[in-house]
């Protein structure tokens, strides 16, 4: 037996490392101090299992001597007593098993160290899900499309290749090309004129560019993939087929207009070319077959210049060159003087009166100048027409002229004349060719601002100069019947003489002013009446034989204001047209 201390004893256990096999120390108290050896690791799984079944408030006994025999790296340890056999106990009941006993041990004193391998089984079972969850990817990617993949726009992500080819069949039968006419658009389909469409590559072939077994590395990388559609066709079945088009009948075709400059209501207006449905068929060809090869699927034939265009467009020099003539002839100032009272024509006349040459230089109508004197003439032509009148209280009346009262215009004259002015191509001012000259012209009639006005109801005459009232006197008129009766009219004096006797088939009267208006109806004094003869009714029975009837003064007044020429207004209130407020 050795005499070795319990420490020392610890020292001798051999080291087990190099074996790869786990070191246990196993502290023993003891009363006798027994040897302690090195224990390997099944003798010590032989005390984890007794010690944790073991009720650990009693004694545990371990015999060890059992587990030496079946150790595999024969590393022992041996708990022999220190004391002799024949150690006295207590019980002698227990003496034939003392020889070979293996001493208690108090289980507060039993401690070891164990590196467990919980850890090497939660790394196993962690790799193991790995695995499973790699090879579970690595199976869907291989029939799917990874995620944020796009192929021609569609997001594909999860898709199927048969999926995918679904909806680009899809896509390539809704494919079609509209070409844009003018008037209309045709479209053209797969399948139509031997159109074929396909795609550049097919979806396996995008498949097959990613690698499922690296699914995980483009889990978040965004992928784009374009098909390019492919497109087959031949050209004479393709033209056979736009041919067919009631785009390109010939017959329906409207052809290209050109510009023009055109003198309107008073103005140059260019009227721009505009081109028609007329189509250069060649080009049409040559630009569907250009869109189909580019893979458009719109065309503009108009925009394409496929339409013949007009032979004279808006920026061609001969219509700026026509524009600046046309805008010298309507600059023209062409006057005509109405006894001092202006009249230009219109510019919308003159636009009448000419037109543009093809070599742009404007040239006259001469028929169109003799159409215009003609309604010139009508329309300023004022004799045995009726005309406006203002009375001295401010009724609007329709006067009608009487014995050839205002202005005849000479239409054949006034075209010769007016033609050759407006050969000039400037500005001019003439007088109308007339036959008979009015004595005003004024916008509201030609009887003008100075005139006389008798009013045969209220039985007073009135003179005006220049628009305006400037003196008034009582009158009689003659006597109301068919022989005597003053009549109403438009006339002018014809003359005025001094000292003249009035004869008729029953009187003879000496009159000092005598001013005839109407044949031998005119005014004059009448000495033989007096001052009290000139009342509102004195004509109803003692009427003069159809003169107008002037105290002395008023006659000598009227024969100073008045000229031969002079208009003299005469009417009746009830018999004069008034004018419809809608005219006036």
């Amino acid at each position: 037996m050795s005499d070795k201390t319990q420490q020392e004893k610890f020292n001798d256990i051999p080291n087990t490392n190099d074996k790869n096999e786990e070191e246990i120390v196993l502290k023993i108290e003891f009363d006798d101090e027994p040897e302690i050896k090195a224990v390997d690791k099944n003798q010590l799984d032989v005390i984890d299992d007794v010690v944790d079944t073991k009720d650990t408030k009693k004694d545990i006994v371990i015999d060890l001597d059992d587990t030496i025999e079946s150790s595999t790296t024969k590393s022992t340890i041996e708990f022999t007593e220190n004391t002799e056999k024949n150690q006295t106990t207590e019980n002698t009941d227990d003496q034939d098993n003392n020889e070979n006993d293996i001493p208690f041990i108090d289980p507060s004193v039993y401690t070891y160290k164990k590196k467990k391998s919980v850890k090497k089984y939660v790394i196993a079972g962690i790799v193991g899900l790995l695995a499973v969850f790699y090879f579970s990817g690595v199976l869907y990617f291989n029939l799917h499309f990874g995620t944020y993949t796009t192929i021609n726009g569609y997001n594909v992500s999860g898709y199927t290749i048969d999926e995918v080819e679904q909806l680009i069949i899809k896509d390539l039968n809704a494919y079609e090309v509209t070409i844009r006419f003018k008037n209309g658009e045709e479209k053209i389909s797969n399948g139509d004129g031997s159109l074929n469409i396909n795609t550049s590559a097919s979806v396996k072939h995008i498949k097959s560019q990613t690698n499922p077994f690296l699914w995980f590395i483009g889990l978040n990388e965004e992928k784009d993939y374009t098909l390019e559609f492919v497109v087959e066709y031949d050209k004479e079945s393709m033209k056979s087929y736009l041919s067919q088009s009631p785009f390109m009948d010939e017959s329906k075709m409207i052809d290209s207009t050109d510009a023009k400059v055109v003198m309107e209501e008073g103005k140059v207006l260019v009227v721009p070319d505009v081109t028609g449905t007329r189509l250069d068929k060649e080009k049409v060809y040559e630009t569907v077959f250009n869109t189909l090869d580019n893979g458009d699927i719109i065309v503009s034939l108009e925009e394409s210049d496929c339409y013949i265009p007009a032979n004279i467009t808006v920026d061609s020099e001969i219509i700026q060159k026509s524009a600046e003539n046309a805008e010298a002839f309507l600059s023209i100032e062409a006057n005509y003087d109405f006894l001092g009272n202006i009249y230009t024509i219109p510019k919308e006349d003159l636009c009448s009166m000419g037109y543009l040459a093809e070599d742009g230089t404007v040239k006259l109508s001469k028929t169109n100048i003799e159409m215009y004197a003609r309604d010139f003439a009508e329309k300023y032509t004022t004799v045995d027409k009726k005309r406006k009148f203002r009375t001295h209280d401010g009724k609007l009346i329709y006067i009608q002229g009487e014995d050839g009262y205002g202005w005849e215009l000479d239409p054949e004259q006034e075209a010769i004349e007016l033609y050759d002015y407006m050969c000039k191509m400037e500005s001019f001012t003439k007088k109308p060719a007339t036959i008979q000259e009015g004595y005003a012209f004024w916008e509201l009639n030609d009887i003008g601002g100075s005139y006389v006005e008798v009013d045969l109801a209220d039985q007073r005459v009135y003179v005006y100069q220049d628009g305006l009232r400037i003196y008034e006197t009582p009158c009689v008129s003659g006597y109301p019947d068919w022989l005597h009766n003053t009549p109403a009219g438009l006339y002018d004096i014809t003359y005025k003489d001094t000292y003249v006797k009035l004869r008729g088939e029953d009187y003879e009267s000496p009159v000092t002013y005598w001013m005839p208006f109407n044949g031998d109806i005119g005014l004059h004094d009448a000495t033989w009446r007096t001052e009290d003869n000139y009342t509102p009714d004195r004509y109803t029975w003692d009427g003069s034989h159809g003169c107008v009837n002037l105290p002395f003064a008023a006659a000598a007044r009227i024969y100073e204001l008045v000229e031969a020429g002079s208009p003299v207004v005469c009417y009746w209130d009830d018999e004069v047209e008034y004018v419809p407020a809608d005219e006036q």
